[in-house]
């Protein structure tokens, strides 16, 4: 999971403080908690402990220990703050409801979104492997994938579409997959 500029929300927490506290469970017969929603944030405040800054404490939410899955998860994609999913990143959420017995509509109906939206973003989990990799990392969009995808019809061409833009793009050492390099990808591989 791409977590962004740790560093930078870093800085904000040091100026500001946590201005959105972190959201945990209790572990069931324990005095310990496990985080629901903050990551992020609970990075940045572990960074800043480690450059030497005093933190007290961490703001926390504490979900009640009898709060279903499927609330967890509807909180953690409505919560997030600072940076938002990526189109793989919400497929993993609405997968896990799915496996908690939703269908897209009812994922839909939860969360706010559209039902295709929700059925595309599953649909990544299914790609290639090397492509979901990209997306996990941020390097190239669902949206661009998708675009890909539905110019090609057939996942083989698509995934070789994908990783000739890769290559092009390490090639000129730029981080992102651009689909407006599509039109420069055939003079690139005759290079």
């Amino acid at each position: 999971v791409d977590f962004g500029d740790i560093e930078e929300l870093a800085g904000q927490i040091a100026k500001d403080g946590i201005l959105n506290p972190i959201h945990v469970r209790r572990i069931k017969d324990s005095e310990q908690f496990t985080l629901v929603d903050g990551e992020r944030r609970y990075r940045a405040v572990m960074y800043n402990i480690e450059q030497g800054l005093p933190v007290t404490m961490i703001p926390a939410i504490v979900m009640p220990q009898a709060t279903k899955e499927e609330d967890l998860i509807r909180a953690q994609i409505q919560c997030n703050e600072g940076k938002n999913f990526n189109e793989y990143e919400y497929g993993v959420a609405f997968q896990k409801l799915r496996d908690l017995g939703y269908d897209n509509e009812s994922i839909a109906a939860l969360v706010g979104k559209k039902v295709w939206a929700v059925s595309a973003c599953i649909a990544h989990l299914k790609r290639d492997q090397r492509v979901q990799d990209l997306m996990k990392s941020g390097r190239i969009t669902g949206v661009d994938v998708r675009h890909i995808y539905q110019a090609h019809k057939d996942e083989a061409e698509a995934v070789k579409t994908i990783l000739a833009l890769q290559e092009m793009a390490d090639s000129e050492g730029k981080d992102k997959l651009a689909l407006k390099n599509l039109k420069h990808l055939n003079e690139f591989q005759q290079n």
